[in-house]
């Protein structure tokens, strides 16, 4: 799965469109954070590479709150 806004290349992880999302908006992470029902701790460190995941619960109201999408490559079967 890949997660981008339309129009960009693919990221190499979902941190990267996350980062670039928080900056892009006007508002701060812990704004988002709260707005969102997220840790702000967990979010900065998710954001700094300190953790390597997210539960999708808590991906999903990120993404949702900075109008990200996480799409599916549908992989065709080799023949």
């Amino acid at each position: 799965m890949t997660l981008k806004r339309l129009g960009d290349s693919p990221p190499r992880s979902l941190a990267e469109p996350l980062r670039s999302s928080v900056s892009a908006s006007a508002l701060s992470v812990n704004r988002i954070a709260k707005l969102s029902n997220v840790d702000q701790s967990t979010l900065n460190k998710f954001m700094n590479g300190i953790r390597a995941n997210l539960r999708l619960d808590v991906a999903d109201r990120l993404f949702r709150r900075l109008g990200l999408r996480v799409l599916h490559k549908k992989q065709v079967p080799q023949k």
